[in-house]
């Protein structure tokens, strides 16, 4: 058993601390529980950041949390959590827990599978998580931070660190390589030797993570507006990283690094979180490396099998990819159209309009203006022009 340090915070942290969490707080004392702030949070408070949520962590189980506030739902199917629901936001709520001792599961296809949690005290919470700076708990009731992992050191010090031996971390669970590699990039805190040693050995691990799990890590980076994602990129690649996570990337980036940086700064604030766009960066950071325009006009299968090859390691939803390709076609015709004069857009739903707008303003912006006057309609009913239905999108040739 550990016994935690605790550490004093000023009372002015508590008006940086979103109203609605110190209310879930306060009322899961009032009914006997423990409850605290944790992980992300906690660290940007200390950092002086605003976060962006708040995670609370209690001795309070799903199903009573779920009693308790109205306003909540029950999520999760590896290990239950509570979302409370307020107008404009989410704050989740979750249980004490601890990992399973037993080794990791490996799937038919290679992939490293988590083990199950199961509900735990404080303690064993604080342990199995990543990093030591994300570990750390903040009751905002008596102004203390605990810490059970030598976090708050570690913040001050600006020290990156995993809880335990970094190579049986990283076995356990590679996608936690990625997570230091992303907090030392916005931190701007230096890894520690013994982590920084265990990502170069163990990082080719990155490709038996589901895919899909790390096509939402990266989405969140995608997502980060306070520094660029081209900056990022190459961050990844002085580990040599990225070149396990995007094989083909990595020299059409290289190659094109101010085409990307211009591209990926023009995309609109509130087009950050579209998983679409960030599949259409990278799509075009390939595309325009191996000038492969040609080949979406020709072949829209063609230019699939070549995305396919790209998002082997970091995969996207095939419902997501599938939408870009049809972006990327309407695009090429648009492209083929400043010339033949001959396509009109029609009955295109209002998210892809805007999204297709959105796009070739990112990629041909001199196509903007053209495309009012365009129209462009799908092979099945060319023959007949007055058809009032919706253009369909390709079959959904990403595997």
């Amino acid at each position: 058993m550990v016994t935690p340090v605790f550490w004093e915070v000023d009372k002015n942290i508590l008006s940086k601390i979103d109203k609605d969490a110190l209310k879930i707080i306060k009322r899961l004392h009032k009914l006997g529980y423990t409850a605290y702030l944790v992980g992300g949070c906690v660290r940007d408070l200390l950092l002086g950041k605003e976060p962006k949520d708040f995670d609370i962590v209690t001795n309070a189980e799903s199903r009573a949390i779920r009693r308790f506030f109205a306003n909540s739902r029950i999520i999760g199917k590896r290990f239950e959590l509570a979302q409370v629901f307020f107008k404009s936001k989410i704050i989740e709520v979750s249980t004490f827990r601890q990992e399973d001792p037993s080794p990791p599961q490996i799937t038919r296809e290679g992939k490293i599978r988590k083990t199950e949690n199961r509900y735990g005290s404080e303690e064993t919470d604080a342990f199995r998580r990543d990093l030591t700076i994300n570990a750390l708990f903040l009751d905002p009731l008596n102004l203390k931070i605990i810490d059970y992992v030598g976090g708050f050191e570690d913040l001050k010090k600006g020290a990156i660190r995993t809880i335990g031996p970094p190579i049986k971390r990283f076995t356990e669970d590679p996608v936690r390589i990625y997570r230091a590699l992303r907090h030392s990039f916005r931190t701007g805190f230096q890894i520690d030797q013994e982590t920084h040693e265990a990502i170069l050995i163990s990082k080719e691990l990155l490709t038996q993570c589901p895919p899909v799990r790390l096509f939402d890590e990266l989405k969140k980076d995608f997502a980060y507006n306070q520094k660029p994602f081209t900056s990022f990129i190459a961050f990844l690649d002085q580990f040599s990283v990225l070149p396990i996570l995007f094989p083909l990337l990595k020299n059409a980036l290289s190659n094109k690094r101010a085409l990307q940086e211009d591209l990926y700064l023009k995309i609109p604030a509130n087009r950050l979180l579209s998983s679409e766009a960030l599949i259409f960066f990278l799509a075009i950071s390939w595309l325009e490396s191996l000038d492969l325009n040609r080949k979406i006009i020709g072949n829209l299968k063609l230019i699939s099998n070549d995305l396919n090859n790209l998002f082997s390691i970091v995969r996207p939803p095939r419902s997501i990819v599938s939408r870009v390709l049809y972006l990327l076609s309407l695009i090429k015709k648009i492209d083929k159209a400043a010339i033949s004069k001959n396509l009109i857009f029609s009955n295109l739903d209002q998210d892809t309009g805007n999204l297709l707008a959105t796009f070739l303003d990112l990629w041909k912006p001199e196509l903007v203006d053209l495309l009012p006057e365009l129209t462009v309609y799908e092979k099945d009913f060319r023959s007949n022009p007055s058809a009032d239905r919706k253009p369909k999108a390709p079959d959904k040739t990403f595997n």
